[in-house]
């Protein structure tokens, strides 16, 4: 090893430090080198006041990490000299980008003051429309939304001009909006189409993969294809079923009107498990028996395998393009259009550019599904959060049993996978951490049935 001879070479032309501000830059003379070093060590002093750091750094510590970086100053006799300081611990990359930051730190602030000026013009030039139209502002639910109403709009979308200049806001009118595109949403849509009204339909997802996909049982209709069956039947069972808690004459109309819904179904093509001689299948469900419970199991379940609810959605969408109904797939429903306590529509985002939709309406359908997903450990999908329910809330409208949620009870504790609700129907028993069959403390007589037991009577 030879000793050193004093002299400083350059930094080579493409090497790393040659971009550093405090590297010697051969090519610049020194006085313009010194004028770079002086200004770069000014901009990082003002960086370390505004973040409350000491200019001076103090004694290192045992456990203190010092930064080498070099700044050049000249001598008295003309040669530029390295001299060493402490600066916090920061990479140099991003001293580097906080220098450069601070150099256009002019240009930056001149950029924000005009853009504060345009909004202020703004918003004085939109107090004075409304002062000059006597427009109303249209308030939404609670989330702070005020928006204009210029009159009915002559076509069925259009940019707004009079709100924010930050968020573009279309507008739409239709008959009727409905929230929603699961097996509820999809058939109050088209079925609103099919009985003359404008209609749009608003979702988050994309229909066939809202939560009806993963029905997989059945629907119970009366159709008595396995035995003789009746309506009324079904009706005693679903009140008792419900611990006679149920809106009875919605229970009513539903059992009813079920067997005329399943040929509905097979008339739009749903493809339902067949018995030998053609008719459709129905299987035995926990808690439906014939004769008001004296009768013994009722067979009332049309399936389609264990994937109805799968098969129901993707029926109930393909016939839903047979109707002119304006579909806004992945937007995402803030908040109802509320004017004097009345429901006028409701305000979407666009999920994909984040415009928002204003959606004006006369009649506003909400089929949002459940909020399993408030609870740790259920078989909701991970999307059913009780969106429609909470506009509702905000809204200041009533909801009605909101303590009534399902629970799936064939089901993988935290994981929420799902198991068929006919495994019980065929004779699965339900049993509790310790291996105790549980649900012989409520319901005894349901131990051996079915087949060998019949439920008892009122």
């Amino acid at each position: 090893m030879g000793a050193s001879t004093g002299e400083t070479r350059p930094a080579p032309e493409h090497s790393p430090d040659s971009s550093f501000p405090s590297a010697r830059n051969p090519n610049l003379p020194p006085c313009r080198e010194r004028l770079k070093s002086t200004s770069v060590q000014r901009v990082l002093e003002s960086s370390l006041r505004r973040r409350g750091a000491p200019t001076q750094a103090p004694s290192p510590g045992p456990r203190e990490v010092r930064r080498r970086s070099f700044s050049s100053s000249p001598d008295p006799g003309g040669s530029v000299v390295r001299r060493r300081s402490v600066l916090p611990p920061r990479p140099r990359a991003q001293r580097l980008a906080q220098a450069r930051l601070a150099a256009r730190t002019g240009k930056t602030v001149q950029r924000k003051l005009d853009m504060s000026g345009l909004r202020v013009a703004s918003r004085l030039l939109r107090t004075k429309r409304l002062a000059l139209t006597g427009t109303r502002p249209l308030s939404s639910g609670s989330r702070g939304f005020d928006f204009t109403v210029d009159g009915s709009k002559r076509s069925s979308a259009k940019v707004s001009d009079s709100i924010s200049t930050q968020y573009p806001v279309v507008d739409h009118e239709f008959d009727a909006v409905v929230v929603g595109a699961g097996g509820a949403g999809l058939r109050a849509a088209f079925g609103l189409s099919e009985a003359g009204f404008s209609t749009a339909c608003v979702t988050k997802l994309f229909p066939t993969r809202s939560h009806t996909v993963a029905a997989q049982g059945g629907i119970n209709a009366a159709l008595g294809n396995m035995e003789e069956d009746n309506w009324r039947w079904h009706f005693y069972d679903t009140v008792k079923g419900s611990d006679w808690l149920g809106d009875q004459d919605a229970i009513h109309y539903m059992t009813e009107q079920a067997p005329a819904s399943v040929i509905e179904l097979e008339n739009y093509g749903m493809p339902f498990s067949r018995t030998k001689d053609g008719k459709i299948y129905q299987r035995a469900f926990g808690g439906q028996s014939l004769k008001f419970g004296k009768g013994g199991q009722a067979h009332r379940c049309c399936c389609v395998a264990d994937r109805t609810g799968h098969s129901l959605l993707h029926t109930l969408y393909g016939r839903s393009l047979r109707y002119d109904t304006s579909y806004f797939v992945e937007y995402f429903a803030l908040d109802l259009l509320m004017e004097n306590g009345e429901c006028r529509g409701v305000i979407a985002l666009c999920i994909e550019d984040g415009y928002i939709h204003r959606i004006r309406a006369k009649n506003t359908v909400i089929a949002t599904g459940g909020y399993g997903r408030t609870y740790f450990s259920c078989t909701s999908a991970h999307t059913s959060t009780g969106d429609g329910t909470a506009m509702v809330t905000r809204a200041g409208l009533p909801c009605q049993d909101l303590e009534f949620v399902q629970f799936h009870p064939t089901g993988i504790y935290g994981a929420g996978c799902l198991i068929t609700e006919g495994c019980r129907g065929e004779g699965g028993i339900l049993i509790n951490s310790q291996g105790e069959r549980f649900m012989e403390r409520y319901a005894r007589w349901q131990r051996t049935w079915p087949p060998e037991m019949s439920c008892p009577g009122p």
